[in-house]
Order: structure tokens, then C-alpha cells, then sequence
């Protein structure tokens, strides 16, 4: 149940836990142990802070239990000034030195999941005015620890009270607690510039979104060649030409997806699949026989596919002659070279024209013989280029 604790657990998957014995479940409810709601159980709000506190996979940070930590502290040191009874003062002491030692353990939990929280709501949160929020909320808690930590620090510097106690245990926590202080004096100061590096990029995205939301504004009212510089841009950088086509998501409603048009374009859909399964068998039975060349995957560096695609169509020649004869850089031999066209013609074969000639061709490097399909670049009507 502890490992379901951020989920539900139903009173019957609790009754699969303990083998179908209802009256134990009763029983754990009985003593508080467990808390029924209906259906659901869960564990009681005491037993699963334990267990978290003892597991320290509590992720919240609790700045409060340092606070609270520290006005005992405080407390216990003034208890322990004013008390003349011997018996009365080592109690105090006592609780003095649990306190200090359980100081530097929450404080290093505390600045450990505040950064965690800090990544987690940076990359999970899509809502650009609630990450904003989150993220200064973090910061408001830095500041609040950073704010304790001066707190102790003054407390550590009572020199008198500590010589007033000389106990070497004493001592000791308070040495130790100095150096996670130091620790975390550093961490609070690298989780501040991670808090203002993180606002800065929500904001920048923030100014993207809304200069494209300003540009998808004036094409959707076919303005925005007359109102912007847009096609003096496209004229002077070409960076686009040798990008990936881009495809984005189309989430269509289930109430359209049911309407006649919704079922010619599922319809459309699995005729395109079925047609790139079927090339993809006929360029894996045209080209090489199994066993002819090692097919282990090569190493893809530097090599730009769009651009070889396009100077590919821009030749006069078929797809495996135009790469076997282009000189790379870097040179590649010729295993590399097959795999290379087979991965041009999958990745745009629809601007590929399948012919059913197969030719080959002797390597000398690989010492075999290559046979290999025709394949054509495609032009604008759908013919093979000439």
C-alpha cells in the first residue's frame, strides 16, 4: 500500500494484500493503522509520514520542521542557562544534541528535493503562467531556508553557551553542522541561479509563443507577406532547405472520426501504411541477399540526408549509381554506401519512383556482387525525372 500511496488502493486489492481476511483489514482500521473511505483504503496520515520521513522519499520541503527544530533549540539553550539542578540540565543538554544532529539532516533533505521540484516543474508543466508561479514559489522557499541557515549560524556562534556546557558530543554535532551549513549556503546559491536561469528561458519561450501566435494570426488573414519581412528572410537563408520535412499531430475528435469523412481518412491512412510495409519488402528483396554484406548499422556522422536527397534528384542518374559514384566527405566505403541508399530511398520514398529493372554491380572492396532495385527521383507529376 506504501508503494501505491500516490494512487488508489480499493478494498479489494487490500484484501488481495492480506490473502482475503477481511476482519485483519478491520482490525488495521480499528487500531488507525488504516483509514476506509467507502471503497478505498490508505494508510493513515501518521504512519505513511513516518515511513516516508524514515525512507526519505518525501519529496516536499518542509521548512516548517526547521523552524520548529529551531525554537526548541532555543528553548532547550535558555532551559538549560537557567537551570541549577545537574540532573535537570543533562536532560536539556540531551535534547540539545538531538536537536543539532537532526538540524543538519533536514536541512540537506530539504535543499536536495527543492531542487528536484525545481527540474520537475521546469519539464513537466505545460502552462506557461503556472510554471512561472511554481518556479517563483521555489524561490520564495530558497529564500526562506537561506533565511533559517543565517539562523543557526547564529545560534552556532554562541561561543558562551557551548563552553558553559563543554561536552565533547556537544561539540562535535556543532562542528558537523557548521559544515552542512557551508554545504548548503553553496547549494542555495546554485539552485537561486538555477531558479533565475529557469525564468529566464519560461519567459523567452513565453515571447516565442506569442510572436508566433501573432505570425500564425496574420497568415491565417492572409497579411503576412504585406506586414512583414517574411520573404526577405526566406530569400537570405536557405537553413530550412536541408531541414527534415516536419509533421505535427493532428488530434481529430471521436465524434468527426465517426462521420464519412473521418472514415476516409482512416481509410487513407491504412492504404499508406500498407503501401510503405510493401515497398519497404520489395527494397529489402531487391537490393541485397541476405548474408552478401554485413549489416551492422554504421556510424551516420555528418551526413546530411535531405541533401543528398536533393542532389540526388537533381542528377540524371538512378539512386544507387548516384550514391556509389558521389564523393563524400568523409569518404565512405562500400558497405556504407549500401546502407546508405537503402536508408535515402525508406526515408523518401514517397519522392521515389520503385521501377521494377534491377541492375548490379561487381564490388571489389567487398568482393561480391551487388544487385540492387532501379529507383527514380519523382517529379511534380509524379513521373520519373527524365
Amino acid at each position: 500500500m506504501f508503494l501505491n500511496r500516490m494512487g488508489e488502493t480499493t478494498l479489494e486489492m487490500a484484501l488481495t494484500l492480506v490473502n482475503g481476511d477481511e476482519r485483519l483489514i478491520q482490525s488495521l482500521v480499528a487500531k488507525n493503522i488504516l483509514v476506509r473511505d467507502g471503497e478505498t483504503v490508505f494508510l493513515d496520515e501518521r504512519i505513511l509520514g513516518f515511513l516516508e520521513d524514515f525512507l526519505e522519499v518525501n519529496e516536499e520541503v518542509q521548512n516548517y520542521k526547521i523552524d520548529e527544530r529551531i525554537t526548541l533549540l532555543k528553548s532547550n539553550m535558555e532551559y538549560f542557562q537557567n537551570e541549577k539542578n545537574t540532573r535537570q540540565r543533562e536532560e536539556y543538554l540531551h535534547k540539545i544534541k538531538q536537536n543539532l544532529q537532526g538540524l543538519g539532516k533536514i536541512i540537506r533533505r530539504n535543499v536536495i528535493d527543492l531542487g528536484k521540484q525545481i527540474q520537475h516543474d521546469y519539464k513537466t508543466e505545460t502552462n506557461f503562467t503556472n510554471k512561472i508561479l511554481k518556479i517563483e514559489q521555489h524561490n520564495q522557499k530558497s529564500q526562506r531556508l537561506s533565511q533559517l541557515v543565517a539562523v543557526v549560524e547564529g545560534i552556532l556562534a554562541n561561543d558562551a553557551f557551548f563552553m558553559l556546557a563543554n561536552d565533547e558530543l556537544l561539540r562535535r554535532y556543532r562542528i558537523e553542522l557548521k559544515y552542512d551549513l557551508r554545504d548548503t549556503k553553496i547549494n542555495l546559491i546554485e539552485l537561486h541561479q538555477e531558479i533565475v536561469n529557469c525564468l529566464n528561458r519560461v519567459e523567452n519561450q513565453v515571447q516565442v509563443f506569442k510572436k508566433l501566435q501573432a505570425i500564425k494570426r496574420l497568415k491565417d488573414h492572409y497579411e503576412l507577406e504585406k506586414k512583414t519581412n517574411v520573404l526577405d528572410l526566406f530569400a537570405e537563408n536557405q537553413d530550412l532547405f536541408f531541414q527534415n520535412r516536419l509533421t505535427f499531430p493532428a488530434r481529430p475528435s471521436l465524434e468527426w472520426l465517426q462521420t464519412d469523412h473521418g472514415y476516409d481518412l482512416i481509410s487513407k491512412l491504412v492504404r499508406k501504411r500498407q503501401h510503405k510495409t510493401k515497398q519497404k519488402e520489395i527494397l529489402e528483396a531487391r537490393t541485397l541477399k541476405a548474408g552478401q554484406v554485413n549489416t551492422q548499422p554504421i556510424q551516420e556522422k555528418r551526413i546530411n540526408y535531405a541533401q543528398v536527397k536533393q542532389k540526388f534528384v537533381e542528377s540524371k542518374q538512378n539512386l544507387f549509381d548516384f550514391i556509389w559514384q558521389y564523393p563524400f566527405t568523409p569518404a565512405l566505403n562500400a558497405e556504407e554506401r549500401v546502407q546508405l541508399f537503402c536508408k535515402v530511398a525508406l526515408l523518401y520514398e514517397d519522392e521515389m519512383d520503385f521501377t521494377n529493372k534491377n541492375e548490379q554491380v561487381k564490388s571489389d572492396e567487398l568482393g561480391q556482387t551487388i544487385r540492387y532495385a532501379v529507383i527514380m527521383p519523382l517529379t511534380n507529376s509524379g513521373r520519373p525525372k527524365a
